[in-house]
């Protein structure tokens, strides 16, 4: 019996069936931090070779700054109306919203594939502001 890496559940996402890793990597860590490049339009669900026009979800490329490379996320919960509110700029910081990370290997090379439910403009960490100096808690004796 030969021991291995117990790999995720598999799910379907897009009409596929994707090994999930979510469980066995740190997803965050793993995709470290996006720039948003392009919107790529939409993925399509295809039966024996043809397009039903069913939409799957939108596509867009991203940077990932700690691989210095670009990638094509699928978008599986977000319009294409919902994501051009968003107003996203090239290389402007982004996060992904309930990412999910896959692999498949295929002919021994493995292939990892990022799915979201959606994508938002990375929030800003505010600089903790000073204390003031007039504390109405606090009462001055003099």
């Amino acid at each position: 019996m030969a021991a291995g890496l117990k790999l995720g559940e598999k799910l379907e996402i897009a009409g596929k069936k994707h090994r999930i890793l979510n469980d066995v990597i740190d997803v965050d860590q793993f995709i470290g931090e996006l720039q948003f490049s392009r919107f790529e339009g939409h993925q399509t669900r295809f039966e024996d070779g043809v397009d039903t026009g069913e939409i799957l979800g939108i596509l867009v490329e991203l940077r990932f700054k700690d691989h210095e490379d670009m990638d094509t996320i699928l978008l599986t919960d977000m319009s294409e109306a919902s994501f051009e509110e968003l107003g996203l700029k090239w290389r402007e910081e982004v996060e992904l919203i309930d990412p999910v990370v896959s692999i498949a290997s295929i002919d021994g090379v493995d292939n990892y594939n990022i799915f979201a439910s959606g994508i938002r403009k990375k929030a800003m960490s505010q600089p903790k502001q000073e204390q003031k100096k007039d504390n109405p808690n606090q009462h001055n004796n003099g």
